[in-house]
């Protein structure tokens, strides 16, 4: 998710940066190697699996963090 106010051209140039970083041989050999698999997801697709995983911890997790903790 970007923050609401985030202008365009910034949001296309973080989701560059974030490109060129993952493409990196040397990262995917370094995300090999250490078993992190790489799947990335980036703009509009990014921003609603932010959605729904910020959805499932309010409305299903969050209730019963706080029943067994307090």
């Amino acid at each position: 998710m970007k923050p609401p106010a985030l202008p365009e051209e910034i949001k296309g140039l973080l989701i560059a940066t974030f490109k060129k970083a993952l493409n990196d041989k040397e990262f995917q050999t370094w995300a090999k190697k250490s078993g992190f698999p790489l799947s990335p997801i980036y703009g509009n697709e990014a921003d609603r699996v932010a959605k729904r995983m910020l959805k499932l911890y309010q409305e299903d997790l969050k209730p019963l963090l706080e029943k067994y903790l307090s």
